[in-house]
């Protein structure tokens, strides 16, 4: 296994269809990963600026 690394460590030719689409699969998962951890945060930000908008119109137009 670390033979095959060292190998394609060196291996200096340009990168192959397979190996953009191994890229974009690893990238896809990172940010599918990211947005499950961060979905909370983000919903809990976008329901508190609702709700701060929603005070902000009630209260003047009183």
């Amino acid at each position: 296994m670390l033979a095959l690394l060292k190998k394609l460590w060196k291996n200096e030719s340009g990168l192959s269809a397979t190996e953009y689409a191994v890229l974009a699969a690893v990238m896809v998962g990172a940010l599918v990963g990211a947005f499950a951890l961060l979905k909370p945060k983000i919903n809990n930000a976008f329901t508190n600026a609702g709700n701060q908008i929603e005070n902000a119109t009630q209260s003047g137009s009183n």
